[in-house]
């Protein structure tokens, strides 16, 4: 119950957009002990890493940025979090990543209800320090932050093994491989500064969140340039209903435009937008009803060679 009612206690000192917030103090009710927490719609990082692979390292730079900041409000509170992992980043569905599940973490002003040499945290993504058994420190937060970017940038964390013993031992002992070894392409500034995070001396990490956020943010790769044509499209409709922005033109479709897009949710998912005018919506809500009967035929069927309908919504200006 104290422990409870400590993560309660934290999460209300924490007020970052970046932070789910607890909604009210502790309660009980026949015999069950609860609190309020602000409802987040997403999926948590995990999930979505495992149905969509690795992001781009763009997304990738502009998600560990965010839990970077929220990181650095906590850290200058006198919180250390202790179990940064991808379960506990709840991505939102305008892309925006929510740090949450305090229930390990360390105020600095209140009293320790841990015992020394016990180990707490997420093996994956655990510090050495922490793997030890020492007191976390911010320092350890920023580590297991450079475990989640090597997970997200490489589709997996930096070791792993069955047992959590072998795990523990190999962010004692073993040297992180380096991510650009998993990720070809991955330009260098961002594979050093992953490799960084993960150094085993604390001292030779970055020396706060803050300064590993301003590191990332200059290590971001470069988006490539949208041809003119697109941009003007985009002056338009600026951004799609269901959270898709236009990359390119890819040509007529029918009576419609199709465009190549890509999710604004921060897991950059391209899809073939085809866009229709005004004036042909009933054109559009008939070809709509068809994808709808794939999208029946293909559940009951199991068949992959049906065309798949993901979303529908209107654009600004009519489209």
């Amino acid at each position: 119950v104290r422990r409870f009612a400590r993560e309660i206690e934290i999460l209300q000192s924490l007020d970052h957009p970046g932070i789910v917030r607890a909604k009210s103090a502790l309660g009980e009710a026949g015999g069950l002990r609860y609190y309020a927490m602000e409802l987040v719609l997403g999926r948590n990082l995990q999930d979505l890493i495992e149905v969509t692979g690795p992001l781009q390292p763009e997304h990738a730079v502009d998600l560990g940025c965010e839990l970077l900041d929220a990181l650095a409000a906590a850290h200058q509170a006198g919180v250390v979090h202790r179990d940064v992992k991808p379960a506990n980043v709840i991505v939102d569905r305008a892309g925006r990543p929510r740090l949450t599940d305090f229930g390990l973490a360390r105020a600095a002003d209140r009293s320790q209800l841990t015992l020394a040499d016990v180990v707490l945290g997420t093996p994956a993504y655990m510090s050495p320090e922490q793997a030890k058994g020492e007191a976390a420190g911010p320092e350890s937060d920023l580590y297991s932050t450079g475990a989640v970017l090597f997970h997200v940038l490489c589709g997996r964390p930096p070791f792993t093994a069955e047992r959590p013993l072998a795990l523990l031992r190999a962010h004692i002992d073993v040297a992180p491989p380096d991510p650009a070894s998993f990720c070809p392409g991955l330009p260098s500034e961002l594979s050093a500064l992953v490799s960084r995070a993960l150094a085993k001396d604390p001292a030779q990490r970055f020396a706060s969140a803050a300064a590993m956020r301003e590191a990332l943010a200059a290590a971001r790769p470069a988006t490539s340039l949208e041809p003119a044509s697109t941009l003007v499209l985009k002056s338009r409709v600026a951004e799609l209903g269901p959270g898709y922005r236009i990359l390119s033109a890819l040509g007529a479709g029918g009576q419609g435009q199709v465009y190549l897009a890509e999710s604004t949710d921060g897991i950059g998912k391209r899809v073939a937008l085809k866009v229709f005018s005004g004036g042909q919506r009933e054109l559009f809500l008939a070809e709509l009803e068809a994808y709808r009967r794939l999208d029946a035929a293909r559940a009951e069927s199991g068949c992959p060679y049906l065309a798949e309908g993901l979303a529908a919504g209107e654009l600004e200006g009519g489209g």
